[in-house]
């Protein structure tokens, strides 16, 4: 009979249990010193070695000769514990958790051992245990007779009563560490006459996330689908999605790019990649990119130096206050995910939130957007702006405001290699560069250009539906490449339009989509929000005037 590698290599001796040397140690002197407490606790995580500590605690407090602390496992003691012994309980407190269940143990502890020294109790999960049975139980943990030892095991220590901690020895098993778990896998995987790629080992161990049971059972799935196990098996078998994908995807995030963002969930989709996982990877990448941004450390995630590289570039380009709320975004979405009809419409809506700031009304997106405006007038008010000499042509196309001009059409600051002549000196032009996200009036500055009023609009509205054609009265809509941004101040169209499984936002998509003859994409602005953009302009306009600098700025 096959026996599951996770049974199989189940530590024997406390020397083979790995990353908990902490409670091993302390064990190991209470054994060979005879100092052993009457009740234990065991917590953490699962898959972190509770059950095991507590099956070699027990067969060490009754070993004839125990070795180091560590049971000899040949005495006649261990061999009958090994095939099962009466004095040994192990009890399951999910499926044994009344109060008559505990009233039967009370009975059971007051008789002497059978065979053994000490009658031993593991009640695994014991914060399932009901409160009358906790009570149940309370005066026996107390003072138990000298031949009686319990053994607590759980995962939730918080539902524990403090009575109970109170009367226990308490030993906090910590999540395996990543490179230990990996080294534990080749070895495994050796003695099963299979090999596993060191690195696929490590992605095995971050995928069990600390739980050595997990990471045993996904390799045992792995050698059998084959005996060399590579990092393309364990992603083939484990459903992930190749890094490069995920690097595409986050560097989309990163520069704001929705259309090349859901072009990407598009195909992962069509591969029939979990949207779930995806998210949860993502989730991951981000975390590690705000502990490179926070430290610039890879000691604390443990990748490949050349993805640490890319991760680390990565974290240059985006703020910390960005990051965390993108994770944040990232975890509501992946607990909407379990009740949703259609998680990649969810997904693509949360990718498009992230991707264009201006769509999202979070708090920390709002706050995100601020901080950006901040740093560019930071930088105006520390280093001037680049000013060049008034164009001869077309003189009738500039607007003169206190000699500051500015360009309507094109708010890009000229650097001074373009300049013909300056006419302020004081203080020092310095090119500002590029001042993206800023727009005047009706014009809203696009990725890669300017957009346009849409001319067919009137004829757009009078073909849709009479529900969406209502709430379009009075909005205005521009075109920039296949962007369709539509701008009004009812809050009921805006819903509409940022929700592309909306019947009227797909109604509508496909009358624009009918009189321009091309896919676009609706996009959703209010009339305060363009007033915003006008004031953020107005105001680098007066900190250049308060500098003493002249601005020419093209109005069409």
């Amino acid at each position: 009979m096959y026996l599951a590698l996770y049974r199989k290599y189940r530590p024997k001796i406390f020397d083979d249990v790995i990353s908990q040397e902490h409670i091993t140690l302390t064990l190991k002197n209470q054994i060979s010193s005879g100092e052993t407490a009457h009740a234990y606790l065991f917590t953490g995580s699962r898959g972190t070695g509770k059950t095991s500590c507590a099956k070699i605690l027990a067969k060490a407090l009754n070993c004839l000769s125990p070795i180091d602390g560590n049971p000899c496992g040949k005495c006649a003691a261990c061999i009958e514990i090994e095939k099962g012994a009466t004095d040994i309980t192990e009890m399951d407190a999910a499926s044994n958790n009344g109060v008559d269940d505990v009233r039967s143990l009370r009975e059971e502890v007051m008789y002497t051992p059978v065979s053994l020294k000490k009658r031993v109790y593991i009640i695994d999960e014991v914060h399932m245990l009901s409160t009358s049975a906790f009570n149940a139980l309370l005066k026996t943990l107390e003072e138990p007779p000298a031949h009686v030892v319990f053994i607590l095991a759980t995962t939730e220590l918080h539902k524990v009563p403090a009575t109970i901690l109170s009367r226990c020895q308490r030993f906090e098993f910590h999540r395996i560490d990543i490179r230990d778990s990996a080294e534990l896998l080749v070895k495994i995987a050796n003695r099963e006459d299979a090999q596993i790629d060191f690195d696929a080992a490590m992605l095995i161990s971050r995928l069990s996330d600390g739980g050595m049971r997990d990471a045993i059972s996904l390799l045992d799935q792995c050698i059998s689908a084959e005996k060399k196990v590579s990092l393309d098996t364990v992603k083939e078998l484990a459903n992930i999605t190749d890094k490069s994908w995920l690097f595409s995807l986050s560097d989309a995030l990163i520069s704001k790019n929705s259309a090349v963002a859901l072009d990407i969930l598009d195909k992962l989709y069509n591969s029939s990649k979990d949207i779930t996982r995806l998210f949860e990877e993502l989730v991951l990448h981000f975390r590690n990119l705000m502990l490179i941004k926070l430290s610039a450390d890879n000691k604390s995630i443990n990748l490949p130096e050349d993805e640490f590289d890319y991760l680390k570039n990565q974290a240059d380009s985006i703020m910390l206050n960005e990051i965390m709320q993108i994770i944040s975004s990232l975890q509501e979405y992946l607990i909407q995910f379990s009740s949703a009809k259609n998680r990649k419409v969810l997904a693509e809506i949360c990718l498009v939130k992230l991707s264009s700031p201006k769509l999202s009304k979070d708090i920390d997106a709002l706050i995100n957007r601020i901080e950006a405006l901040e740093e560019k007038i930071s930088l105006i008010e520390k280093n001037g702006v680049a000013i060049t000499k008034k164009p001869n042509d077309n003189a009738d196309n500039y607007q003169k405001t206190d000699e500051v001009y500015f360009d309507k059409n094109d708010i890009s600051t000229p650097s001074l290699t373009d300049c013909e002549d300056v006419l302020a000196p004081e203080p020092e032009a310095i090119s500002l560069g590029t001042t993206e996200g800023l727009s005047v009036d009706n014009k809203l500055a696009g990725d890669e250009g300017i957009s346009k009023p849409l001319p067919q609009w009137k004829e757009i509205i009078e073909d849709v539906p009479p529900y969406i054609s209502s709430l379009l009265i009075d909005s205005k809509a521009e075109i920039l490449d296949n962007k369709v941004i539509i701008h009004t101040q009812k809050a009921l169209l805006r819903n509409c339009i940022n929700n592309p499984a909306d019947e009227g936002c797909i109604a509508l998509k496909k009358q624009i989509e009918k009189h321009l003859g091309i896919n676009v994409v609706l996009t959703c602005s209010s009339q305060n929000e363009i007033k915003e953009e006008k004031d953020k302009l107005d105001l680098i306009l007066q900190k250049a005037k308060a500098l003493g600098c002249k601005l020419y700025i093209k109005n069409n």
